[in-house]
């Protein structure tokens, strides 16, 4: 029978590189409920050296992806142009990085219908090259 009361709580260490880790706060009472000792273990329940880093209470927060939307144009062989949506989401590890390939979509205008490009991809916002038409006297070559 041990008469030490072991409480264990979730933490976040962030080392000294700056990556954090989810992590088990474990702290020791004794019989009468005083404190002895505190220590860190990880999932595995191996000890963690918080002495280089810091400990906060709580889970490691967790970035939320971001999520683009971009409008493009497709541009078809005959010259029309369709407008669709293109959707960027990206991920990240627990320690903030990048997670490898950001996932693309392509939908219609309404952002739930799927759009295949059938065409070259542009920007939409971009003027075709005008040749310069000098003095007019009629504003019909301006239509």
């Amino acid at each position: 029978m041990s008469c030490r009361k072991v409480e264990q709580e979730v933490a976040c260490f962030t080392n000294a590189a700056g990556v954090p880790a989810s992590v088990f706060a474990n702290t020791v009472y004794d019989a009468n409920g005083s404190f002895v000792a505190l220590y860190y273990t990880d999932a595995a329940g191996a000890v963690v050296d918080t002495s280089v880093g810091t400990v906060t209470a709580g889970q490691c927060p967790v970035a939320q992806p971001d999520v683009e939307w971009e409008k493009l144009c497709d541009v078809q062989a005959d010259g029309t142009v369709v407008e669709f949506l293109r959707r960027s989401v990206t991920s990240f590890t627990a320690a903030g990085d990048v997670i490898d390939p950001v996932q693309v979509d392509d939908f219609e205008t309404d952002k739930v219908t799927a759009y295949t490009v059938t065409g070259t991809v542009g920007d939409c916002d971009t003027c075709p090259v005008q040749a310069p038409l000098g003095l007019i006297t009629d504003l019909t070559l301006l239509a």
